[in-house]
């Protein structure tokens, strides 16, 4: 109920924050999931890796 209030108050004011937010980009498409479930956790790991040799 709420969610519905506070999306009709936004929809209805000229406030700059809601113009800047509903112009903001689509979101990108993310990777079938497969790759997703796989290649998510071997990226984050190879990061940390990469940033414990830096320190």
């Amino acid at each position: 109920m709420q969610g519905t209030l506070y999306g009709m108050l936004a929809a209805d004011s000229n406030e700059p924050m809601v113009a800047e937010a509903l112009n903001e980009p689509a979101p990108s498409r993310l990777y079938p999931e497969p790759l997703m479930s796989v290649g998510a956790p071997l990226k984050l790991w190879s990061m940390q890796r990469r940033a414990g040799r830096e320190l």
